[in-house]
């Protein structure tokens, strides 16, 4: 992340942590924190029909000329972030089960490492659980069989890369699900994911949907030193679902 002065945190390293966000300064209710750009936009593993160039939930009436992945109009389908990854995707074998979104994140994560420069380098260094997740073989095989093997039909990188991606967006990304635009998948930010969890947060974010853009805010007062933190999992669904998620998502209890 670019250095700036006037930023009310520092990204610091705590003990058990890891890195996150303290804030270097008072921070006053409803503050905005922060603001970040998506540096991955794209639909959930397990997604019913959306665009790839928006997200947009569709009926699969129209799809993509070329890679036959529904689309919600011609402009989408020649997006700039579809079109790099058309080609690849035109080799995915789509079973009963339903279309393989699993392997769209990946390929734009791939083609952003690929471009180089800022925000590669700094979701490269943001944490991915390979050993934990290779404790669920079952996973781990269906991952390798559906993204791994496949990218590699069409791309020469090494297996442990592309794992080492899909461990980056499937602890880093956020859901993102707006109704009354209808659209419906995950993003990944580069400086919103050191922000670490607390079931009593001090801070919120809220989701653009119309560019996905993100911004923090403070949710009261935060003072000097205090660390920043957000709800990974809603209140709402109350203490022993929240850790139970937390555990097998993000391999930390809370």
């Amino acid at each position: 992340m670019e250095e700036n002065e006037n930023r009310p945190f520092r990204i610091a390293k705590l003990a058990g942590k890891g890195c996150c966000l303290v804030a270097t300064r008072d921070i006053a209710p409803l503050e905005i924190i922060l603001s970040d750009r998506a540096a991955v936009v794209a639909p959930n593993h397990e997604s019913q029909p959306v665009c790839l160039g928006c997200l947009q939930i569709v009926d699969g009436s129209y799809v993509c000329p070329l890679c036959g992945y529904p689309m919600c109009s011609l402009e989408c389908s020649m997006c700039s972030v579809h079109t790099q990854e058309c080609t690849v995707l035109r080799g995915v074998q789509h079973d009963g089960e339903g279309l393989n979104y699993k392997i769209v994140a990946v390929i734009r994560l791939l083609n952003l490492r690929d471009s180089s420069g800022h925000p590669w380098n700094q979701i490269d260094e943001l944490m991915d659980h390979e050993e934990e997740r290779r404790q669920d073989v079952s996973e781990w095989k269906m991952f390798q069989k559906d993204v791994v093997d496949i990218i590699k039909q069409q791309k020469d990188v090494e297996d442990d890369l592309i794992h080492h991606l899909i461990g980056l967006l499937s602890i880093n990304c956020v859901g993102v699900c707006f109704k009354k635009e209808k659209k419906e998948g995950r993003a990944l930010y580069p400086l919103l994911s050191i922000v670490c969890h607390s079931c009593v947060a001090n801070a919120r974010y809220a989701v653009n949907p119309d560019d996905f853009s993100v911004v923090l805010r403070a949710r009261r007062a935060i003072l000097e030193g205090e660390e920043i933190t957000i709800n990974y999992i809603p209140p709402i669904y109350g203490v022993p679902k929240r850790k139970l998620e937390i555990a097998n998502e993000w391999y930390f209890d809370c």
